[in-house]
């Protein structure tokens, strides 16, 4: 619905410039923009496929979280934590849910909704151990997702039980972990598509989530599989940074 002098501006401007694109479905955009398939345009690949897998295990100084299982929860949005976390303990009470908020700023609030909710739950920020008792270790600090997710049975995807299309699961695909997300995942589409087109993840919907996550822990070699699919896609995947400086002639 654009007026019509800026929807030749967009025509005669992508005629005159190389586009390295993302997708397909990128490189149809741009066509449709350009309103023409002749332009100078290469589907090359989505840079957010590669993210490096992290050395975690080879650095000093990195430990355990825990010796208990948990499953984790990255990048939660609100109204997915309590219904995912209820979810969890009564359909795996020895587990422990790793809550990893996208906005830790809304910590004082979920700690309150957890404590409403009556769970035992342990902060990072503040420091508190794991034990026994704990049923949620809420991490709401930055920049420690390799680290915390690393020795997780699952990693269920946040902003995908809600309407807010999902957040990246590539962290998790290259630490080989088993991934559910939910209906909403339309942020990460193509990537969504070619990982389930590889068995590599599990895509529910909210009333099918407990199913999805007792068949993973009832068979641990499902599970296993699931997480193995995920990391080799992400290695299939992981020289698209290479890709574009070839073509870009940098090297």
């Amino acid at each position: 619905n654009a007026p019509q002098f800026i929807r030749k501006l967009y025509e005669q401007s992508l005629k005159k410039v190389r586009i390295l694109s993302q997708s397909k479905e990128h490189t149809q955009h741009y066509e449709k923009l350009a309103n023409s398939s002749n332009i100078n345009i290469e589907t090359i690949g989505n840079l957010k496929w590669a993210t490096p897998v992290p050395k975690i295990f080879k650095e000093q100084g990195i430990r355990r979280i825990s010796d208990r299982k948990y499953i984790a929860l990255i990048s939660s949005h609100y109204d997915e934590e309590i219904f995912i976390t209820k979810t969890l303990k009564n359909l795996a009470p020895d587990f422990f849910t790793l809550v990893i908020p996208r906005h830790p700023e809304r910590s004082s609030r979920l700690q309150n909704d957890f404590t409403e909710a009556n769970f035992k739950t342990a902060v990072r920020s503040k420091k508190n151990t794991i034990n026994n008792n704990t049923h949620i270790y809420l991490a709401d600090t930055l920049g420690e997702v390799p680290q915390l997710i690393a020795d997780a049975e699952i990693c269920i995807i946040g902003g995908s039980f809600i309407a807010h299309g999902g957040q990246n699961f590539i962290e998790a695909a290259a630490l080989s972990k088993a991934i559910i997300c939910g209906p909403s995942m339309y942020n990460f589409s193509e990537l969504l598509n070619y990982w389930k087109e590889h068995d590599a993840i599990i895509q529910t919907s909210r009333e099918g989530l407990a199913d999805t996550i007792k068949n993973l822990i009832d068979t641990p070699e499902k599970c296993k599989s699931l997480g193995k699919s995920a990391y080799l896609c992400h290695q299939k995947n992981s020289t698209v940074v290479d890709s574009y400086i070839e073509k870009l002639n940098l090297n």
